[in-house]
C-alpha cells in the first residue's frame, strides 16, 4: 500500500486533481507491460517492515513474528428482521434462504444452523492459517468481551461454552484456569496479563531499551486537545443542494419570460430538451475529440449545419442511447449542432476549445473544499453588496462541512488566466446578454460559478503558493447557453464580452477573496 501511495505521490504533479490521477492509475493497472522497475512490488525492501494482511491473504506465506490483535472478537451482521443464510445442501449443492422473523421457519431445513455451522468451520480454518504463519513467535491478544464466545479461538480454547449470563457455566475465572492449564503443559504457550493502567510505563520501558541499544527513539508528538465542538450540521454541500433547498421570493413579472420568441433555428429542434438531453450533450463534450470538430469560417456561418465528424458518430449515438433517447438522424443533428457551437465559439483569452491543447484544460474537474461554520445570510449579504442580488431565500441557515462539485471545464489562456466554464442546454425565451443575465440570476447560476471560482482559487493557491495572484491568475466565469450561440461574425466580436448565448463574468478579485474567507470561517470584522 505504501509503495502504491509513493507512486501516486510522485505522479500527482503531472495531473490536474484526483480524478485525472485516478484515471492514470487505472490505465497503469490495466497496462499489459510492466517494464518499469519502480512499479514492481518491493518484496526485499519491505521484508523488515511491519506488514498488515488478512488471514485469507496470509495463506502460504511465512512471517518471523505474527501478531493477532483481534482474534478475541467476531463480526456479526447488523440486526435485521430479514436474515439471509448461505449454506450447502446434503448433496453439497449451494443454497440460500431468506428468513423473516415474523414468519414460521421451514420445518424441513434449519437454514440458520447449517449456515452457522459452515461459518464456524470456515472461521476455524482461517484461525488455523493465522496460527501457523509464524516462524519464531505468535502473539494473540485475548480478552473477554461481548463477542468473545462467537470467535473461533473461543471455540478452540473453551469448546464454545457460553459465558456472561447467570446460568452460563463459563466465567472469567474458568477462562483463566483453562489458559493457565495450557501454559502449564509446557507446549510453548506463555500467558502475559496486560495491565492497561501500566501501559504508559511499559511504553517508557520499551523506549529505554531502544536507547540502551544505541538507537535514538523517535520523539513522541505533543498531545493535541480538541478545541472545536462538532455539530450535527457538518455535512457534504453542493450548489445543487443549496439551490434545491431554497425558496422562491421573486416571481418573474408579466411577459418577461416571453419577451422574445424561441429563435427560428431552434423551432425545428424543439423535440429534444430536458435533463436527459442535457446529460447527453455534456457526455459528448466531456469525451469528444475536440480537434475533430474544428470548423472553417464558412461552416461556422451556418447555424443549422448538421454535419459531424465521422469519428464522433458512435460517441453521439452512445450518449443519446444512455439517456434513453433515440439516436435518430434528427436527434444526432441537434446534438452535434450544440457540441459544434461549444467547441468552435471564441472564448475569453481568444480561445476556441477545438484548438486548445489538452494541457490547458481540465474536463469535469471535481473538487472538495472545507467549509467552516458559515451563516448563509452573511454570504447573501456579501453577494448583494457586490451586485449579485439573490432571487431565492435560503431554507437553511448555516453551512458546515465540505463543499463538493464538478466543473464542466476549467481552461487556461495564453496569458495564464484560468476560467470556469459551464455548458447549458436550457431553452430560454431569448439569448441576448440581458436575457442570459435574468436566467443566470433566476436559476442561481451566478452562485454556482462563484462557488466554482472559490474552488479554483483554493486549488491555484495550493499549487502556486505565494506566487498566486487573483488579478493575474483568475479570468472569471464563462457560461455557454448552447442553443443561443451564433457563430456568424464570431471573429468580429470581442471575445471577452457577453454576446448571444455566451455569458461572461470576470468577477472581481475582492469578492472572491472575501467569499473564500467567509467560507473559511471569517467574520465580517475579520474580513
Amino acid at each position: 500500500l505504501l509503495h502504491l501511495l509513493e507512486l501516486l505521490q510522485a505522479e500527482a504533479p503531472q495531473h490536474h486533481g484526483p480524478a485525472e490521477l485516478l484515471r492514470w492509475f487505472a490505465a497503469q493497472a490495466d497496462a499489459s507491460t510492466r517494464e518499469n522497475d519502480s512499479r514492481q512490488l518491493r518484496l526485499e525492501a519491505d521484508a523488515g517492515l511491519i506488514q498488515i494482511t488478512t488471514m485469507h491473504k496470509a495463506k502460504g506465506l511465512e512471517y518471523a513474528v505474527v501478531v493477532l490483535p483481534f482474534v478475541a472478537r467476531s463480526s456479526e451482521p447488523p440486526p435485521s428482521s430479514l436474515k439471509v443464510y448461505d449454506f450447502h445442501l446434503d448433496d453439497a449443492g449451494p443454497a440460500r434462504a431468506w428468513v423473516e422473523k415474523s414468519l414460521p421457519a421451514s420445518p424441513d431445513i434449519d437454514a440458520k444452523k447449517r449456515a452457522d455451522d459452515e461459518d464456524d468451520a470456515e472461521a476455524q480454518r482461517l484461525l488455523y492459517v493465522a496460527l501457523t504463519r509464524a516462524k519464531y513467535a505468535i502473539h494473540a491478544v485475548w480478552s473477554r468481551n461481548g463477542s468473545t464466545e462467537d470467535s473461533a479461538l473461543h471455540w478452540l480454547l473453551h469448546d464454545g461454552a457460553r459465558m456472561g449470563r447467570k446460568a452460563d457455566t463459563l466465567d472469567a475465572a474458568g477462562m483463566r484456569a483453562r489458559l493457565d492449564a495450557l501454559s502449564a503443559q509446557d507446549v510453548g504457550i506463555a500467558i502475559h496479563d496486560v495491565d492497561t493502567a501500566a501501559l504508559p510505563a511499559a511504553i517508557a520501558h520499551a523506549v529505554a531499551e531502544v536507547a540502551n541499544r544505541g538507537i535514538a527513539p523517535a520523539p513522541s508528538p505533543p498531545v493535541r486537545e480538541a478545541r472545536q465542538r462538532f455539530t450535527n450540521d457538518a455535512r457534504l454541500h453542493s450548489f445543487s443542494s443549496l439551490h434545491a433547498h431554497s425558496e422562491d421570493v421573486e416571481v418573474m413579472r408579466g411577459a418577461e419570460d416571453e419577451s422574445i420568441a424561441i429563435p427560428d433555428e431552434e423551432v425545428e429542434a424543439a423535440s429534444l430538451g430536458g435533463t436527459a438531453f442535457g446529460n447527453a450533450v455534456h457526455a459528448v463534450l466531456e469525451t469528444a475529440d475536440a480537434d475533430a470538430w474544428r470548423r472553417d469560417t464558412d461552416a461556422q456561418a451556418t447555424l443549422l449545419d448538421d454535419r459531424w465528424p465521422d469519428s464522433q458518430r458512435d460517441l453521439l449515438e452512445r450518449a443519446l442511447l444512455r439517456q434513453g433517447l433515440a439516436a435518430t438522424p434528427a436527434h444526432l443533428a441537434q446534438t452535434a449542432r450544440l457540441v459544434s457551437r461549444a467547441l468552435n465559439a471564441r472564448l475569453p483569452g481568444d480561445v476556441r476549445l477545438c484548438t486548445l491543447p489538452a494541457s490547458m484544460q481540465i474536463r469535469e474537474m471535481a473538487f472538495h473544499f472545507r467549509l467552516r461554520p458559515t451563516r448563509i445570510d452573511a454570504v447573501y449579504a456579501l453577494l448583494e453588496a457586490h451586485g449579485y442580488p439573490r432571487a431565492r431565500k435560503p431554507a437553511q441557515t448555516t453551512l458546515d462541512g465540505l463543499m463538493h462539485g464538478f466543473i464542466d471545464l476549467v481552461y487556461r489562456d495564453a496569458a495564464g488566466r484560468h476560467y470556469v466554464l459551464d455548458y447549458k442546454t436550457n431553452r430560454l425565451p431569448g439569448y441576448h446578454p440581458d436575457s442570459l443575465r435574468r436566467a443566470i440570476r433566476h436559476q442561481d447560476y451566478d452562485l454556482q460559478y462563484l462557488i466554482y471560482l472559490v474552488a479554483l482559487r483554493r486549488w491555484l493557491k495550493l499549487r502556486r503558493g505565494a506566487d498566486y495572484d487573483d488579478a493575474r491568475d483568475l479570468g472569471g466565469a464563462v457560461y455557454l447557453f448552447l442553443r443561443g450561440i451564433d457563430l456568424r461574425d464570431d471573429d468580429a466580436v470581442d471575445a471577452a464580452t457577453s454576446r448571444p448565448g455566451i455569458h461572461i463574468d470576470p468577477v472581481s478579485p475582492a469578492l472572491l477573496s472575501a467569499l473564500d474567507a467567509l467560507f473559511d470561517g471569517a467574520t465580517e470584522d475579520r474580513r
